[in-house]
């Protein structure tokens, strides 16, 4: 199962690594993920969706309620 933050969506992004004779490797970058208590629940979400919910100082149960609508 890919990693897939349950908030904004974010999952690998393929990045191509090109040598001197320009052939391509493909590689996978993943997320940024942080790990966060919700309630008994462990729950991973992306730094970046995490920054949003600590500036706008929202409830993260709240914000994954809504996202799972």
């Amino acid at each position: 199962m890919p990693r897939i933050c349950p908030i904004n969506k974010i999952s690998y992004q393929k990045i191509k690594s090109r040598s001197h004779s320009m052939q391509a490797t493909i590689k996978h970058r993943d997320p940024n993920f942080v790990v966060k208590k919700v309630g008994n629940k462990k729950v991973k979400i992306s730094a970046r969706a995490w920054k949003t919910i600590r500036t706008k100082k929202q409830d993260l149960s709240t914000v994954l309620k809504n996202a799972s609508k």
